[in-house]
């Protein structure tokens, strides 16, 4: 593993107990592998149930895995004592999609910043409120404000509050999950520049847990593209966007709004239709618009073998087909 390299997630698997069949199980996520580099931010995009907040909540420990590991800084977040756990996952922390989950609507924000510090025993009291001044500063907000309780604040504000608290014992890893999508569309700018921003000054790395891939192609460096618990398609961002290998990754694309209403209008879709899980093959397969483009013995393979994720140069994708993925016009 590179030295450079901050989170390593190797053959991750989740299986959840299927809720009607006993002794079965749904699996979530399926033999993932991924790395995210120092200062990167790396991007997990796909419909919902595709299993990418599955694998951040194991990333973040709030689930257990049931195969496979997860390194940060070189270390299995998940082995060792109970101190040993809680001591690495300092390294690690999140900004989710609704930040007042985040936030204690009892007590200040200047608490709930500084409860980080509390939890892991860092700091006098003193220590502690001069640093939730100080990163309230640097998400954009005045540390007069800390003596204000949660439900004073606009959403976009309690969101800037959450980002302060999550980088308040300077982790090594930062988890977005979808931090924008329950903000006005200027307050997603507002949020994703200071992100940006604090990413420059003080060295994050972001993985990002995302179903919008506009904001994907403008955020990230790197994707990977998750239909249900597969990875189907990884890469550089621009590469992956404007040369997808995979129809999975074409078909997504081709439902992404385009402000010119003209364009919109006369654009072509590519149509997913068909069962989302499939027992056997390419997982893919029960709604692949590819299919019918394919020879009988083409169509047989992937109805048999499920494909690896090939990388060719920096770019993978999971796809026996990939050099066909073209017939799927996006316009």
């Amino acid at each position: 593993m590179s030295a450079e390299t901050i989170l390593s997630v190797r053959n991750l698997t989740k299986v959840f107990p299927h809720p009607t069949k006993k002794g079965a199980g749904v699996t979530a996520v399926n033999d993932i592998s991924f790395d995210v580099a120092r200062g990167e931010t790396f991007g997990i995009v796909g419909e919902s149930g595709s299993g990418k907040t599955t694998t951040a909540r194991i990333i973040l420990g709030i689930e257990e895995a049931t195969g496979g590991t997860v390194l940060v800084n070189g270390e299995l977040i998940h082995s060792g004592s109970k101190p040993e756990r809680k001591e690495r996952r300092r390294n690690i922390a999140a900004v989710f999609q609704h930040p007042e989950l985040s936030l204690n609507p009892r007590q200040t924000i200047g608490w709930s910043i500084a409860e980080p510090m509390r939890v892991h025993r860092i700091g006098t009291p003193e220590e502690q409120h001069a640093r939730a001044s100080e990163v309230l500063e640097l998400v954009g907000l005045s540390s007069d404000m800390q003596s204000r309780k949660p439900h004073t604040f606009s959403g976009g504000q309690k969101q800037r509050i959450a980002i302060a608290r999550a980088i308040v014992l300077e982790p090594s890893l930062v988890v977005l999950d979808e931090p924008v999508t329950a903000l006005d569309v200027s307050v997603q700018n507002q949020i994703i520049t200071l992100l940006n921003d604090l990413q420059e000054q003080i060295g994050l790395t972001y993985l990002f847990i995302a179903h919008d891939l506009a904001l994907v192609q403008d955020f990230c460096d790197t994707v990977a593209v998750m239909y249900p618990g597969h990875i189907v398609e990884m890469g550089p961002v621009e590469r992956v966007m404007h040369s997808p290998a995979h129809p999975y990754t074409r078909a997504l694309l081709s439902a992404v709004p385009i402000p010119d209403p003209v364009r919109e209008t006369a654009r072509t879709r590519i149509w997913m239709q068909g069962p989302q899980r499939v027992a056997e093959g390419c997982p893919f397969r029960g709604r692949c618009p590819l299919l019918q483009h394919l020879r009988a013995d083409e169509q047989r393979q992937c109805a048999e073998i499920s494909p690896d994720l090939v990388p060719v140069d920096d770019h993978a994708a999971a796809c026996h087909y990939r050099e066909k993925s073209t017939l799927l016009t996006i316009r």
